[in-house]
């Protein structure tokens, strides 16, 4: 539904206008300004800022995208932050996300967990990482470093923890660690082949 709508023929394209909502497979829903459509290509693009919720209670925030009708995955480039049900915030540079899977794909990850997840609201927990994979209750992330150090005017946490591959189980709140350095200050004091908190 939108407030305009026109259908160029010979192209076989819709041209979208106006408080726009998409209802997709799976349970998508998708709210923006404009859009268009390719009906040959089966596929849905925007360059405004958009709203995307999915079946699993994720709250997206695009700045573009493109949706593939024929393969359900959709991709976007720019802003983008992930809001999932246990109020863990996302940001990526790129994501792909596979509707009918459930799950999404994305590079240069930034992670602010909610405050509450390890018990001390005081503490800032907080990961970035080079790529992830998101689904409902389990994140897998390449090369990431995680620190719960509260944040203060922008210096180096106190302690951090850097892996080769960790994962994360939304459900029972734990961090599991592969090939896991713990840093203090800066400076590697131990090496865990597996580790988790």
């Amino acid at each position: 539904t939108s407030d305009k709508i026109k259908y160029l023929k010979n192209n076989e394209q819709i041209l979208i206008e106006g408080n726009i909502f998409i209802k997709g497979k799976n349970g998508i829903t998708i709210e923006t300004e404009s859009a268009s459509y390719d009906k040959r290509k089966q596929l849905v693009t925007s360059k405004n800022p958009t709203k995307i919720k999915d079946k699993s209670g994720n709250s997206i925030l695009l700045d573009m995208f493109n949706y593939s009708l024929i393969d359900e995955k959709l991709r976007s480039k720019g802003y983008i932050k992930i809001t999932d049900k246990y109020k863990n915030k996302y940001f990526f540079d790129d994501v792909m996300i596979d509707v009918k899977e459930n799950r999404m794909a994305g590079s240069n990850l930034k992670v602010k967990f909610n405050k509450s997840t390890f018990g001390n609201i005081e503490n800032d927990p907080r990961l970035v990482a080079n790529s992830a994979v998101i689904t409902e209750n389990k994140s897998i992330i390449d090369n990431g470093v995680f620190t719960s150090c509260k944040k203060k005017n922008g210096k180096c946490p106190p302690w951090k923890i850097s892996a080769k591959k960790i994962i994360h189980d939304k459900k029972t709140k734990t961090i599991n660690y592969k090939g896991a350095r713990l840093e203090l200050y800066g400076f590697p004091v131990f090496y865990f082949p597996k580790f988790f908190h």
